[in-house]
């Protein structure tokens, strides 16, 4: 079985932030912190959003994120990082 390996990148959205991405990647808030400027963004609408996200990922040959479909929500991807 391959080792799992925990990757971060920051997400920075000029708009509500896409919920459904956290499915679509497999990840998730990276903190409870980031966890609660994405459900603020959803009602209050602060712009811009710039949140840590999280996921695991599979041996070495782990995937970056799907940092195209991000963008086309209108979201930067950055500082992409794996532990």
């Amino acid at each position: 079985m391959a080792k799992k390996y925990y990757q971060t990148f920051t997400v920075e959205s000029k708009f509500s932030f896409p919920i459904d991405m956290l499915r679509y990647d497999g990840c998730f808030p990276a903190s409870e912190v980031d966890s609660g400027v994405i459900s603020k963004s959803l009602t209050d609408f602060e712009r811009p959003v710039k949140v840590k996200i999280g996921r695991w990922v599979h041996g070495k040959g782990y995937s970056e994120p799907t940092i195209g479909r991000w963008e086309s929500f209108g979201c930067k991807v950055s500082e992409i990082s794996v532990m």
